[in-house]
């Protein structure tokens, strides 16, 4: 057998149906996406091909630490990759290249390329196909809102019904990501979008800055899309902060489905943020749940 031939055996291509049939099951991934993984980590173990070359039969391969530990690597590779948040950089390059470079008389086609780069980061791609719905839910929720402020905006602001008739006069959109920073920032120069304002800002600064660069001591409105259940995981000193986010009105949201694998967190993520609801001194105004997203309207935090 060459480098390659071996895995295309009837036994190897029966193990390798097994554990994708396997992988699909556990975790958020399509079934190519995840042959892939499979057949890359059976071909990277080169004593995986000996047992084969020996003729080894399938269950005969299955009971090897050799296999458990390809399946381990191929599962732990999938893990990876799914809970990035952005994929494929050169495309990502790409269409932000496009949206800076398009004809600021199109603005259809700035859109479409906005949708398309949004798409690219998993934060915003599990509300994509659920996007209008999930906004005309929300403004209904929270009236007609002048100024909003988006903390932790990934790539949300390109999602946002902008085109749409409101008396919004102003939408910053927060993140520490220099490239989602790029991206809203060039959408709102490519379509002459005066209200969107794109600022390189992290947590740990506090507001001072913001609301310095903004002008807007107290925002209607700030999102905190999916941020709470990640700072609480990752960084929870910085709950504190986010107690103090200068709005009115608070929007927190969770997933009802992990990034990676398919489970509910619904109820884990529900506790997190009524439990930081109570923190910061707000009370539920209002609930939704739209897609794979629920949240809170909190309102305007207790003296």
């Amino acid at each position: 057998m060459d480098n390659t031939d071996w895995l295309n055996s009837s036994t190897a291509q029966a193990l390798v149906t097994e554990a994708t049939t396997a992988m699909v099951k556990r975790y958020r991934i399509g079934c190519g996406a995840a042959k892939r993984l499979v057949e890359e980590s059976f071909m990277n173990d080169p004593r995986l091909r000996q047992l084969f070359d020996a003729h080894a039969s399938a269950p005969l391969v299955k009971r090897t630490r050799i296999f458990q530990q390809a399946l381990t690597n191929a599962k732990r590779q999938a893990y990876h990759e799914l809970r990035r948040y952005t994929s494929d950089s050169k495309h990502q390059s790409m269409l932000l290249s496009q949206i800076e470079n398009a004809n600021t008389s199109n603005p259809e086609e700035i859109r479409r390329l906005a949708l398309e780069l949004a798409y690219t980061h998993a934060s915003t791609r599990e509300r994509f196909h659920h996007r209008e719905e999930f906004y005309r839910t929300l403004l209904v929720l929270l009236g007609k809102p002048r100024t909003i402020l988006d903390v932790g905006c990934g790539l949300n602001p390109l999602l946002h019904p902008l085109d749409k008739p409101s008396p919004l006069t102003l939408y910053v959109g927060a993140d520490k990501d220099p490239n989602a920073i790029a991206a809203v920032g060039a959408y709102a120069r490519s379509l002459k979008e005066r209200r969107l304002m794109a600022v390189k800002w992290n947590i740990s600064e506090g507001w001072k800055r913001l609301i310095s660069i903004s002008g807007i001591s107290e925002f209607d409105v700030a999102y905190l899309f999916k941020l709470v259940p990640v700072i609480q995981r990752q960084s929870p000193e910085l709950l504190r902060i986010l107690s103090d986010t200068p709005a009115r009105l608070l929007v927190v949201t969770g997933s009802r489905v992990a990034l990676a694998k398919r489970q509910s967190i619904e109820r884990r993520e529900h506790s997190v943020l009524l439990r930081f609801s109570a923190a910061a001194g707000r009370q539920v105004r209002d609930e939704f749940s739209v897609g794979e997203e629920f949240g809170f309207v909190l309102n305007k935090r207790e003296t």
